[in-house]
C-alpha cells in the first residue's frame, strides 16, 4: 500500500525567501491600515491550582485609531484587583481577588502625550504621561498593547529571528510550521498563506516537554484590503517542577473585535481632552512634571487644563 511521503524541512534558501515574504506582507499590511474604529470585549482568567478559575476582567471595548493616535474606552463588567492583605496577613484570612472601584477607563494618545481617565462612581479623576509610558498604562488598565490595533506584534518580532537560527517545514494543509531554539526552550510557529503573513500560532514550549508553557492563538479577518487580528488569545502557564504536564496556574487573555472598520473617517478632536466632556474642576495628576515631591495638580476648565490651586 502506497504512503505519502512524510514533511520534510525546506532548505535554507527556501527558508529566507520565506521570511522575507512573511515580514514584507506584514509590513506592507500594516502600512495600508492607517485608521479604524470598532467594538470589542475583552476577558482575563486566573485559574491557580486547587482554586476554581476567576475571571478577573470582563470589559466591553471601543476604539479610534488615526496612526499613531488612539482612544480606547473600556467599559468594565468585571475589574478585580489581588488583595495585598490576603498575601500579607496569612493569620487573618481574606479573599485573594476583591473588586475595583474603577467602573470605567479611557485613554487617549495623541501622538506626544498620553491622557488617562479613571472613573469611580460619580468621581472622575485623570492623570497625565509621557508617551513612552502607553505599554505600562495599557496593561494596567488589562489591555496590555502599545495601542489597540496590531495584537499580531505582541506574538513575536520576526525582525529579531535570522534564516541560519530557524528551519521550517511545509505541511500537507497548506500550513507552514516553523521552529526557532532557544536556550531552554523553542519556538514553535504556525503559518498559514491566505494572505502572506498569516500567523495563527506561536507557541514556547521548553526543552524535553511537548505542552507549551506560552501561547499565542491569533484569528484573521478582513476589511476592506486591511488583514486584521478579529480573535486573540495568550495564555501563560507556570508550571509545578517545570513541566507543563503538571500546570499549577493558567493566566489567559481573550480580545474579541466585535466590529472593525479600517481606513475610515475619524474626527481628529476625538483625541483632544475637550471631546471627553469633563465636568469643570475635575482633578489631573501630571505626571510627567514633579512639584514639591510629587505630580503636577491640574485642573479641568472649560474643555482645556489650568494649575490647581492647591498643589
Amino acid at each position: 500500500m502506497d504512503t505519502a511521503p512524510s514533511p520534510a524541512w525546506l532548505p535554507a534558501d527556501k527558508v529566507k525567501h520565506l521570511l522575507t515574504h512573511w515580514r514584507s506582507t506584514r509590513d506592507e499590511n500594516a502600512q495600508r491600515l492607517t485608521t479604524a474604529f470598532g467594538t470589542g470585549r475583552v476577558t482575563s482568567l486566573v485559574h491557580n491550582v486547587d482554586e476554581e478559575p476567576v475571571v478577573v476582567l470582563d470589559a466591553g471595548i471601543q476604539f479610534f485609531y488615526d496612526r499613531p493616535k488612539y482612544r480606547l474606552h473600556l467599559a468594565y463588567d468585571r475589574r478585580l484587583e489581588e488583595n495585598v492583605r490576603s498575601v500579607a496577613n496569612t493569620e487573618m484570612p481574606s479573599p485573594r481577588w476583591v473588586d475595583s472601584p474603577i467602573t470605567e477607563q479611557v485613554i487617549v494618545f495623541d501622538g506626544d502625550k498620553l491622557i488617562s481617565i479613571e472613573v469611580r462612581g460619580r468621581q472622575t479623576t485623570g492623570a497625565l504621561y509621557f508617551g513612552f509610558a502607553r505599554l505600562a498604562v495599557m496593561r494596567a488598565a488589562g489591555f496590555p498593547f502599545e495601542d489597540p490595533i496590531h495584537l499580531w506584534t505582541q506574538a513575536i518580532n520576526l525582525d529579531n529571528v535570522q534564516p541560519s537560527e530557524v528551519r521550517v517545514m511545509p505541511m500537507s494543509d497548506g500550513s507552514f510550521v516553523m521552529e526557532v531554539p532557544k536556550s531552554t526552550y523553542r519556538l514553535k510557529l504556525v503559518f498559514f498563506d491566505s494572505f502572506g503573513y498569516d500567523l495563527r500560532r506561536v507557541s514556547s514550549i521548553r526543552t524535553g516537554e511537548t505542552q507549551p508553557f506560552r501561547d499565542f492563538l491569533m484569528r484573521w479577518e478582513t476589511s476592506g484590503q486591511v488583514h486584521y487580528v478579529q480573535r486573540f488569545v495568550n495564555e501563560v502557564t507556570s508550571a509545578a517542577q517545570d513541566t507543563a504536564a503538571a500546570a499549577s496556574n493558567v493566566r489567559r487573555l481573550v480580545v474579541d473585535f466585535q466590529q472593525f472598520h479600517a481606513n475610515v473617517a475619524i474626527d481628529p478632536q476625538v483625541f483632544e481632552l475637550a471631546s471627553l466632556s469633563l465636568p469643570d474642576g475635575t482633578l489631573f495628576l501630571d505626571k510627567r512634571i514633579n512639584v514639591e515631591g510629587g505630580p503636577q495638580r491640574l485642573r479641568v476648565r472649560n474643555g482645556d487644563l489650568e494649575t490647581s490651586a492647591t498643589q
